[in-house]
């Protein structure tokens, strides 16, 4: 069975990828990752209202939920992530990511988005056609 290992970690970001490449039986299977925003806070003390929005990877097949009437807690289920082709920049590249990107608005202004990536190949292992979108 595949698992999924930390491989990035910056201040807006955590990236997760498979520990080993994955077999085409994997893909088979979905997963689901919990997310917190507790900590999230307004340097103005404003309440905070919570968005998630797919930004890679097949939106129809990614489901985002909700936890709490807060809504500082998501889960993210989808299935294992597969080369997908991204149009950028007029370009076709390869990927095999899936990103959410999640926001908090103050009812003034919205924050920075902050992303959960999750990676269908090993972090390190460069993509197809070495496009640098993963």
């Amino acid at each position: 069975e595949w698992g999924m290992v930390s491989a990035l970690s910056v201040p807006y970001g955590i990236g997760f990828a498979p520990n080993r490449t994955p077999t085409t039986t994997d893909h088979a299977g979905r997963f689901r990752i919990e997310v917190s925003l507790d900590e999230t806070v307004d340097p103005a003390s404003r309440p905070l209202t919570y968005f998630a929005r797919v930004v890679r990877g097949d939106a129809s097949d990614v489901v985002v939920t909700r936890l709490d009437d807060a809504g500082t807690r998501w889960s993210i289920e989808t299935p294992h992530p597969v080369d997908s082709l991204v149009t950028t920049g007029g370009h076709e590249r390869t990927s095999s990511r899936v990103t959410v990107a999640f926001i908090a608005h103050n009812g003034l202004w919205p924050s920075t988005p902050a992303y959960v990536s999750v990676g269908g190949r090993r972090s390190g292992d460069p993509a197809p056609n070495e496009n640098d979108l993963d």
